[in-house]
């Protein structure tokens, strides 16, 4: 999301290609922020929104600002590692 606006909705080729192919949309990249929400028809007891390390490393090499995440419905991956990262390099994790 920018400015309030949907940039790209992630299909099957996952987050990291999500971001990594809607860079050249985003009009100011210092103000986009990935937002990892449960899809309308998502099987929960088999597929939550997840985030790792893969994943905030992607944010930083493209320069979001940071991810805002259902926080009782998504999975972390190696959490203190992803609070660290983000910690150092500036990366909000926000849940909703």
């Amino acid at each position: 999301m920018q400015q309030g606006s949907v940039v790209a909705i992630e299909a099957a080729q996952g987050t990291d290609n999500l971001i990594k192919q809607s860079y050249p949309y985003i009009k100011n990249i210092k103000q986009a922020v990935l937002v990892k929400m449960i899809k309308s028809k998502q099987d929960i007891r088999v597929d939550l929104p997840t985030v790792g390390m893969k994943t905030v490393k992607k944010i930083k090499k493209y320069s979001l600002r940071g991810i805002a995440y259902s926080s009782n419905l998504t999975v972390i991956l190696e959490k203190s590692k992803v609070i660290d990262f983000c910690d150092r390099n500036k990366i909000f994790l926000f849940g909703v």
